[in-house]
């Protein structure tokens, strides 16, 4: 069992673990990605701090993290993305924002296994849970560039972007749309 350090912590906001289940990073709204790895027993290896309600992902090895954080900047949302190299957490690429206040880009994320591909959600486009949108990005030459165009919900208070998940290649995206109306009111 890892517990949080803080009171007020809630360590668990998000939680992902690599493919071997010895490294687990969790988010918390704190404003802290804590990672820890399993020897004998769980150790935290590393902290990433500066961010509140941190959603969290890693890759397959567990050397590349995803956070979305959807408070930041005026609650557009933004997602950042970093590698543990021999120990030194550096970030990879750029910072990706929300296009407007109220976004929450980052309210959902997805590495795929090499870390190379992200998907993240943005449910509150439009306002308050609005039709939502998701983007989905390839890390290539030291840069991050779009795959594709952006997916966007169908209509407003479906809150497309909920969630998401790639598959092993990040080939293939699972979107999440919780409140979609078209089975029944708010039935995703």
């Amino acid at each position: 069992t890892i517990y949080g350090v803080s009171s007020g912590e809630r360590l668990g906001v998000s939680v992902s673990l690599n493919n071997i289940g010895d490294i687990v990073i969790g988010g918390n709204a704190a404003g802290t990605a804590r990672i820890y790895q399993y020897n004998s027993g769980w150790s935290n290896i590393h902290n990433i701090s500066g961010y509140s309600d941190t959603i969290v992902s890693t890759n397959g090895n567990g050397d590349i993290f995803a956070l979305g954080c959807i408070y930041e900047s005026a609650q557009r949302g933004t997602v950042r993305v970093y590698q543990n190299v021999n120990n030194n957490i550096t970030q990879l690429g750029n910072t990706f924002t929300g296009n407007s206040q109220y976004h929450w880009l980052g309210a959902s994320i997805s590495l795929n296994n090499a870390g190379t591909i992200i998907a993240m959600g943005a449910p509150a486009k439009d306002g308050n849970y609005g039709a939502g949108y998701v983007i989905i990005y390839e890390y290539k030459n030291s840069a991050w560039t779009i795959l594709g165009s952006t997916v966007n919900g169908q209509s407003t208070g479906d809150k497309f972007g909920q969630s998401v998940s790639l598959n092993y290649n990040g080939d293939i995206i699972s979107i999440g749309a919780i409140g979609d109306d078209n089975s029944n009111n708010n039935s995703g």
